[in-house]
């Protein structure tokens, strides 16, 4: 809208209406802040390693053979013997059988990574 003898200029604020989701400081800008959908409650680490565990050494399409499969088996049997979810730790162990790194069980109880490595395993399968 246009006022009379204003020299062309519009009414200060006339026709101004913000669009759905376009806060006060935004005008013209295509850069609007977006509503960020958060979880109603924050994932606990259990279920971080268990969901980063079947995104990545328990996913259908990992290989065995593949390069650090066995260290990724390692850290996440370690995590879940150390935090007494063995049964969640029993899968790695599986999947690792015999072979084990030597990290992270060097940091588990005596500091032997064969000794510790063995001890969870056998309490992992007997519970899982």
């Amino acid at each position: 809208m246009r006022r009379e003898g204003t020299r062309g200029k519009p009414e200060r604020g006339a026709g101004r209406h913000r669009p759905a989701g376009e806060l006060p400081g935004d005008r013209g800008t295509d850069q609007r802040r977006r509503r960020v959908d958060v979880p109603a409650r924050p994932l606990d680490n259990q279920t971080r390693r268990l969901e980063a565990a079947a995104r990545s050494a328990l996913h259908p399409a990992a290989r065995a053979d593949a390069f650090r499969a066995v260290d990724a088996h390692s850290a996440f049997a370690a995590a879940h013997s150390a935090a007494g979810r063995h049964a969640a730790a029993a899968p790695h162990f599986r999947a690792l059988g015999d072979r084990a790194s030597e990290f992270p069980w060097c940091y588990l109880g005596s500091g032997d990574h064969e000794d510790e490595f063995e001890r969870h395993r056998k309490i992992a399968l007997a519970k899982g």
